[in-house]
């Protein structure tokens, strides 16, 4: 059914540190008139152009995508043809992207690195999935994220904001399954109601530490984004 499988406990078998990235993609997008993940970016489908980094790293050693369950076949009928270079894995994801985070996660190793990304992101290059990984600890979760170019008014302040104390977050989202499950366990369901780990991660009390983003690494929102 898949390129390939290897069991999480072979990773830890053999010492090997390298990360797993998952990738989020297929989820409802109601702003957009398609299904984005399957558009044409450089000649292939967004998810596959947003995983190219993730195998030119050198830092990740295996693949997993969560994707809705009408779409896997599909999604495993282009990634047969991508030929990746890397083992992976296809999951269904749930109805939050937390409990699709959660889906993905649970198939890799969770004392082993994990980057998790949204596909719908296809312009990110290698330097940022080496930058995310090479900050990584336990108990902290590392994000990329850039200032914003324009200035910000917030109304509730009734002034503008100091643009350098502002970050766009972006993804991948660097971070240790195991610190995963424990914030989702402290939270309980309130974990399905967060908009990325980071978020998730900083209201269970756990460290966040911000690498330096990219601007073209941006989120394909409108048909107009690529």
């Amino acid at each position: 059914m898949w390129e390939a499988t290897v069991l999480p406990f072979l990773y830890k078998i053999t010492g090997v540190e390298k990360a797993s990235a998952v990738l989020l993609l297929g989820g409802r997008a109601s702003r957009y008139e398609k299904e984005k993940a399957f558009e044409e970016v450089e000649g292939e489908a967004m998810f596959v152009r947003a995983c190219r980094p993730f195998v030119a790293s050198g830092v990740v050693s295996r693949l997993v995508f969560v994707t809705r369950k009408d779409l896997i076949e599909k999604v495993e009928s282009i990634l047969s043809k991508a030929s990746l270079g890397l083992p992976y894995d296809i999951v269904q994801g749930g109805e939050s992207r937390e409990e699709s985070a959660k889906q993905g996660l649970s198939l890799v190793w969770h004392d082993v690195p994990a980057l998790v990304h949204d596909a719908c992101r296809p312009y990110l290059s290698e330097e940022l999935v080496r930058r995310v990984y090479e900050n990584m600890t336990p108990g902290t979760i590392v994000v990329p994220a850039t200032h914003p170019r324009e200035a910000v008014y917030s109304a509730s302040a009734a002034d503008y904001l100091e643009k350098k104390d502002l970050y766009l977050i972006e993804t991948p989202e660097g971070l240790f399954p195991a610190d995963f499950f424990r914030a989702k366990e402290m939270l309980g369901d309130a974990y399905l109601s967060f908009p990325d780990e980071g978020s998730m991660f900083v209201r269970a009390g756990f460290s966040l530490k911000i690498v330096e983003g990219e601007p073209q690494n941006k989120k394909v929102t409108f048909p107009g984004d690529l």
